[in-house]
């Protein structure tokens, strides 16, 4: 099983383990979904998410399963209990991460206060 990296660069794997949080979705559905609910307008890079889906797939964070019958096929992604898992630990991780982004804005902001 592949390991996916926690510190850092995680927030794309965080934001499709939230989406599927949801619910089983497919690649168009999270990208629907992703644009409707992402705020300013920041869009997801496709070839991302797939990328990503695959690393978590490979992780054990999500598993997928091909559907048919209703139009074209499409691969389903559901989030499993170690996505679950990771979500809740990032979660925390981007808290914290937070805290001292605010603690360093809010310091710049009185050090520019003071100088006028």
């Amino acid at each position: 099983m592949e390991r996916i990296q926690t510190r850092g660069r995680h927030l794309p794997a965080f934001v499709l383990l939230a989406v599927l949080r949801c619910g089983r979705m497919h690649g168009r559905g999270i990208d629907l979904w992703l644009s409707a609910h992402l705020p300013g307008g920041w869009q997801a890079d496709q070839p991302s998410v797939y990328r990503t889906l695959r690393d978590l797939e490979s992780a054990g964070a999500v598993e997928s399963e091909w559907r048919t019958g209703r139009g074209a096929a499409a691969r389903e992604y559901t989030i499993t209990p170690r996505g679950r898992e990771l979500l809740r630990e990032w979660s925390e991780e981007i808290r914290r991460s937070r805290d001292n982004l605010d603690f360093w804005l809010e310091a710049w902001k009185e050090a520019e206060d003071v100088r006028g």
